[in-house]
């Protein structure tokens, strides 16, 4: 999570994605601490007050990538609709016992459903282009800019 909106040291910062404003980005930093990292999932969404489609767009467009029990974005979601609890702190995440379980077998998304959520919630993907994930689908007909002569 960056620590100032806008340019940094480490490079442009971009916003935290749709449903997620500059107030709700403020309570993450506050919530965040003096410590400046976050322990687990429970440390950003327990103290944040963030509703609940607001923690999920955050999952959904990996902006709680990174976190030590994140390790993909569909289980953040599970983490966060298993948790999630209206009324408690102002909608904060109360995970029974700390944590949850993630069920056994539960797939990660794909490139494909990164691209579209960061798209979606972003309008931009962070990770590269679109047309990297579209170009083998297309028929050998489909030429690319490349190609065209200056």
């Amino acid at each position: 999570m960056p620590t100032s909106w806008g340019y940094g040291a480490d490079g442009l910062r971009l916003g935290l994605g749709k449903g997620v404003n500059r107030q709700q980005g403020a309570r993450l930093l506050t919530a965040r601490g003096a410590s400046g990292e976050f322990s687990g999932l429970g440390d950003p969404l327990a103290g944040s007050g963030l509703s609940r489609a607001a923690l999920e767009n955050l999952a959904r467009c990996g902006g709680l990538d990174g976190l030590p029990d994140v390790y993909r974005r569909r289980e953040a979601l599970w983490l966060i609709g298993a948790g999630y609890q209206v009324g408690v702190g102002r909608g904060q995440l109360a995970l029974p016992g700390g944590d949850a379980a993630v069920p056994a077998g539960l797939k990660g998304w794909g490139r494909v459903e990164e691209t579209l959520a960061e798209y979606e919630l972003m309008r931009l993907c962070p990770e590269g282009h679109i047309m990297e994930l579209l170009r083998p689908e297309l028929g050998a007909d489909v030429v690319d800019s490349e190609a065209f002569p200056g």
